[in-house]
């Protein structure tokens, strides 16, 4: 999944490491959960892009 958006961008002194927001901190426990990853891109705005494997039992 990827969300994006071309506006200023968030801060280059944030790191996804050290979060201080509720919601990025809920995003971050949420991929752990799923034992996801996250990419933060922050060229011409911000993107965050987060993947995660599907396990084909829970899709029956």
């Amino acid at each position: 999944m990827t969300v994006s958006d071309n506006g200023k961008g968030i801060s280059k002194d944030i790191e996804l490491e050290d979060l201080d927001t509720l919601g990025l901190q809920l995003v971050s426990i949420l991929i752990d959960q799923l034992d996801g990853n996250i990419e933060l891109k922050r060229d011409q705005g911000t993107e965050f892009r987060i993947t995660f494997d599907i396990v084909q039992d829970c899709l029956r």
